[in-house]
């Protein structure tokens, strides 16, 4: 079961207006805190209807884990029926903010991170790491100090050279009405949407984490999802990764979320 501090709210039908990227806190959402008995839900075949949403606060990566654990022992869910999208600053690590000098694999992984994404990648789970920062040679420096390249799919250090983003070019995509840059290596990426947004005017931050799932996986994989998890200590980034989901294309006229029994967003602080 969960952890006696983690909290879960549910079902989630809107998350207010996001906060300022620079002043994030705790969100606040009046509904009644539920029960651990959130495990028992049951989609019968009216899955595409009743889509869930829920959202759950925790301080323990572990969740996350056991969470995926009950999905495939008890709801009979395949393992590639699942995609997790895991922030890295702040849920993977320790810290908040990228570091800018290297500190030791003890202090910069956040308890279970490392065993949670091997374990994941060995079970066939799709799993992504997203990160908002602008600075993706840092990002991809954080995944090699947690030594996840291997899980992640990322190539060692030593085929990159020395420009600001280990050779790695900025791609771009045009999905609707958004244009999404985006840097990737491996089951490593950030995007953002760099047209003019109503509620975050141009963000320079790479919070688009949705799209992650339409740029990694391919159109197999995507059809075959029937489960979603967000891992992520920013109120702004689960908000936006509610709104885009919607808007993820399989086919012309084919949303992803149609396909979607449930989408779980983990908020870790």
């Amino acid at each position: 079961m969960l952890h006696q501090k983690g909290r879960i709210l549910a079902p989630l039908k809107v998350i207010p207006k996001p906060i300022a990227a620079e002043d994030e806190s705790p969100m606040q959402i009046d509904e009644e805190f539920m029960s651990e008995k959130y495990f028992e839900f049951k989609l019968g075949n009216n899955a595409k209807k009743e889509r869930r949403e829920m959202f759950i606060q925790t301080h323990h990566l572990e969740d996350v884990s056991e969470y995926v654990n009950h999905l495939i022992n008890q709801e009979e869910v395949k393992p590639n029926e699942i995609a997790v999208v895991i922030d890295l600053d702040g849920t993977l690590t320790t810290q908040k903010l990228p570091c800018m000098s290297p500190i030791s694999q003890e202090r910069l992984a956040t308890p279970h991170a490392r065993e949670m994404v091997r374990d994941f990648k060995k079970r066939q789970i799709h799993v992504i790491v997203s990160s908002a920062w602008t600075d993706f040679r840092k990002t991809l420096s954080s995944i090699e100090e947690l030594e996840l390249q291997s899980p992640l799919e990322v190539p060692k250090p030593e085929v990159f050279d020395e420009s600001p983003t280990h050779a790695i070019s900025m791609e771009t995509l045009q999905i609707r009405d958004k244009k999404i840059q985006y840097f990737k290596n491996g089951h490593v990426i950030s995007l953002r949407n760099t047209r003019s947004d109503s509620e975050l005017e141009l963000d320079p931050y790479f919070r688009q984490k949705a799209f992650s799932l339409f740029v990694v996986l391919n159109r197999g994989e995507l059809e075959a999802l029937k489960h979603v998890i967000l891992v992520d200590d920013s109120y702004t980034n689960i908000h936006l990764f509610q709104r885009d989901i919607q808007e993820i294309p399989i086919g012309a006229d084919e949303p992803l979320v149609n396909h979607l029994d449930h989408v779980a967003y983990f908020y870790f602080n």
